[in-house]
């Protein structure tokens, strides 16, 4: 549900930027939404039985909560008026 919604944020803003203020905000708002139903689905698939499947799934998930608010920021800072 939190993702879904994050991901409505997300779309919601840069669609929407020519006619919306601050839509920079809501873009981080859905992209902070998407990184914590990432973050809370790390934590419930940690506690499955290990295979390398998962192990890929996890490495996944963490390469992506990484990059995710470095790309946020970078995002940010380039529409800076």
């Amino acid at each position: 549900m939190i993702f879904n919604i994050g991901n409505g944020g997300v779309m919601a803003g840069t669609l929407l930027k020519q006619s919306l203020r601050h839509y920079r905000l809501l873009v981080n708002a859905g992209g902070v939404c998407i990184g914590l139903a990432m973050a809370m689905l790390l934590v419930v698939v940690r506690k499955t039985p290990a295979s390398w499947g998962l192990a890929g799934f996890i490495a996944l998930l963490v390469v992506i909560l990484v990059s995710m608010p470095i790309g946020l920021t970078l995002s940010s800072r380039r529409h800076t008026p």
